[in-house]
């Protein structure tokens, strides 16, 4: 029971030291989910790019192409093949992007 009251003053003479300690620790753990927060932010705003120029120049190849099979001068078999090849190209896409995210 002695030996516990020394102790006891020597966290009453720290405690200071204690509270700065702890609320260091805070103002770190803010600050960590703060840079944490604008960093995934940035790589969602990436991806939304990434994703609107992937869809907007599959779009223009499917029109291009339905506009050249349509005054005959791509054939339908042509036409099939560029957008059996853009449906893969999509797929394997979607497949890299949601792997990316499943590993973020």
């Amino acid at each position: 029971m002695a030996n516990e009251q020394p102790d006891l003053n020597k966290i009453l003479a720290n405690l200071e030291d204690i509270t700065d300690l702890i609320r260091e620790y805070f103002e770190q753990s803010r600050e960590n989910k703060r840079v944490e927060n604008e960093r995934r932010q940035r790589y969602l705003k990436h991806q939304r790019k990434v994703i609107f120029t992937a869809a907007i120049t599959f779009i223009v190849v499917i029109g291009i192409s339905a506009l050249m099979t349509f005054y005959n001068a791509l054939s339908g078999d042509a036409f099939t093949f560029v957008l059996g090849t853009l449906f893969g190209a999509i797929l394997t896409f979607l497949q890299n992007m949601l792997g990316a995210n499943s590993e973020d």
